[in-house]
């Protein structure tokens, strides 16, 4: 399983952090604003063909490209509720019969194997204080939720509120 998320974490390097309107415009760093009124999530083929996407793309693509290796990937959502901030953060889970592998692009990664689900999911929230710039982190805003398809499309408030209709995982 390592070398085929290797594999993968190999493709993905192709694509950097951005994201595309609708009407083919590239963003590298946008207002938050901005981004929150005229984000769509991107289509496989936008994401090969203009070679960006954000977390939500790079889930969704490390999800495409596992599947297309036959793994069986899940992809996550780590929502943290403080309306001041825009922590968001999704990623994609594959696993063996022993460990599990943290596959994505958006965050550079010191460690992808981990020996559970939740040691994972607890490794991308203790990330969460630097790279959303959070001091005090308090872990009871923290909600994960699976994440059951990246429609195309959807702005970001229409994606995060319909993957809040999935249930809560927990995070210890």
């Amino acid at each position: 399983m390592e070398n085929i998320v290797n594999d993968v974490l190999n493709q993905m390097k192709e694509i950097s952090y951005g994201w595309v309107e609708p009407n083919g415009v590239k963003h590298f760093k946008s207002k938050q604003n901005y981004f929150k009124e005229f984000y769509r999530i991107m289509t496989i083929k936008q994401i090969e063909e203009y070679k960006v996407g954000t977390c939500f793309e790079s889930a969704k693509y490390a999800a495409y490209l596992l599947k297309n290796k036959g793994c069986n990937p899940r992809s996550f959502m780590i929502n943290y509720d403080d309306p001041n901030k825009l922590a968001k953060h999704t990623f994609t889970v594959v696993n063996d019969d022993s460990n599990y592998y943290w596959v994505e692009a958006s965050w550079v990664n010191d460690q992808i194997k981990f020996s559970s689900l939740d040691e994972l999911i607890d490794a991308v929230i203790k990330r969460y204080p630097r790279m959303y710039k959070i001091e005090n982190l308090d872990r009871n805003l923290i909600h994960v939720y699976e994440i059951d398809e990246f429609t195309d499309g959807l702005s970001l408030n229409e994606f995060v509120n319909k993957i809040k209709t999935n249930e809560k995982i927990i995070a210890k």
